[in-house]
């Protein structure tokens, strides 16, 4: 499936904010399958080739990582699910007040590791009470992972002074990710006020928990 770079709602400005790092010659060499990396290991872009050949995200989300990123670092993140699965986050776009990732299932109890790309619903505000249902491979905003419950949060703000938006959690079940819960606050307020903290693990105070 290819991935979903429409434009975000008109409230949010979706260009990827420039690197100083200049990207390397990409090799022609076919990358090695990768292995599941012990924890704590740090990896390099190219691991990030490996995994490519692997979980094959597409070429777009490549090319917006190595224009605001760089290639100094591999941009993914492997987080264990259970015994036989880890999810793994591929960084995409860097963003202007918000970036991209996509995600990945991994069986690693396979030989070779099978891996998907996820799908995801995502519900962001179509007015003061509602919300708009959106169905995408690469989500924009400011990603949580929960090691306990092994969950998935996402804070997409709806403008650059971050006070204002979604926060969603979500779940994973043999591949697949639920919605656990939206929390929003539709409407921005008329003066700015103090940028949510993405990495709360919890709701941000006083934003309305939605019904679906």
């Amino acid at each position: 499936m290819a991935c979903d770079r429409s434009a975000p709602p008109a409230t949010e400005t979706s260009e990827p904010a420039g690197a100083d790092t200049v990207p390397r010659t990409p090799t022609n060499e076919p990358a090695a399958t990768p292995a599941l990396p012990a924890p704590g290991t740090k990896l390099t872009y190219e691991d990030r080739a490996a995994w490519r050949t692997l979980v094959q995200w597409p070429d777009d989300c490549e090319d917006a990582f190595v224009h605001t990123y760089g290639t100094e670092e591999a941009g993914l993140t492997l987080y264990e699910i259970d015994d036989r699965y880890a999810l793994i986050e591929i960084l995409c776009a860097r963003g202007a007040y918000q970036g991209s990732q996509m995600y990945g299932y991994v069986n690693h109890t396979t030989s070779p590791m099978t891996t998907q790309l996820i799908t995801f619903e995502h519900y962001l505000p179509a007015d003061e009470a509602t919300l708009e249902k959106t169905v995408t491979q690469e989500l924009w905003g400011e990603a949580t992972f929960l090691p306990q419950p092994k969950e998935l949060t996402l804070l997409h703000f709806s403008r650059q002074t971050r006070d204002c938006g979604t926060w969603t959690r979500y779940a994973f079940d043999e591949g697949e990710a639920r919605i656990a819960g939206v929390w929003a606050r539709p409407t921005c307020p008329t003066q700015p006020e103090d940028p949510v903290d993405p990495g709360a693990g919890h709701p941000p105070a006083h934003w309305k928990k939605m019904e679906l």
